[in-house]
């Protein structure tokens, strides 16, 4: 699959990007996934499948990178997930002045330094990152280690759940799954706390969750998004 600008440098065409699948099979990509490069670095804004085809394909996105517009475009890259603080930002406000705040003031309670206030930068600097990837290995292995029909988590830092993301399936889950985790991470990282919650009223956010679809459309309405293909739910996820 390729990424590229919509066109020209017009404003018009910051909201969007161009996708080539070049695949035989549906790609699914979600909200809150970050595309590096280009003019400046984006954000998915919502899930979105992918159909095959031969056609370019358009994609809503938003900026998280406020400080730089450039001429010349740079190669795209992959940038992970964002953290769950951005992703309910964009998920509650749809709003690029919004979401420049909230990366502005990310990027400033972690004492990051850069020049285009991109999100992305905290991730240039290699302290943060071993220490990212050090927290990441573990929850791998725990990963490794448990049952294969995993389809999702709930996030808990201190004494409350900081978000979850469950999926229609294992395939779906494990194809995000380690970007995820490096959204959790990074908002652990900055503003984490060890976990003191009890299980009951885990399981009691569970149980409002997925006990049916009804009652989750309730409780995910303030709380997060779900994302529907074919009247079949395959993503819902919550924030704190």
């Amino acid at each position: 699959m390729t990424v590229s600008e919509r066109g020209s440098t017009s404003f018009e065409n910051v909201h969007w990007l161009r996708f080539n699948t070049k695949s035989d099979k549906p790609v699914y990509i979600a909200g809150g996934e970050i595309i590096a490069g280009g003019r400046q670095d984006r954000m998915i804004v919502s899930d979105t499948i992918l159909n095959p085809s031969a056609k370019d394909q358009y994609v809503p996105v938003m900026c998280v990178e406020e400080g730089r517009w450039s001429d010349k475009e740079k190669k795209f890259g992959y940038g992970s997930f964002a953290n769950p603080d951005l992703r309910r930002t964009l998920d509650s406000a749809h709003n690029q002045a919004v979401l420049w705040l909230e990366v502005d003031r990310q990027l400033q309670a972690g004492h990051i330094k850069n020049n285009s206030l991109a999100y992305m930068s905290r991730f240039q600097d290699k302290k943060y990152v071993a220490a990212g990837d050090d927290y990441f290995n573990y929850f791998k292995q725990r990963l490794a280690r448990t049952d294969s029909n995993v389809v999702g988590f709930v996030a808990i830092s201190g004494e409350k759940i900081i978000g979850s993301d469950i999926f229609d399936g294992t395939n779906l889950f494990y194809g995000q799954a380690e970007p995820l985790l490096r959204g959790y991470i990074d908002q652990a990282m900055q503003s984490g706390a060890p976990v003191a919650m009890k299980d009951e009223p885990i399981h009691r956010y569970m149980d409002r969750l997925l006990t049916n679809e009804p009652g989750q459309e309730a409780f995910v309405k303030d709380k997060g998004m779900i994302f529907r293909q074919g009247g079949r739910v395959m993503h819902v996820n919550t924030y704190k």
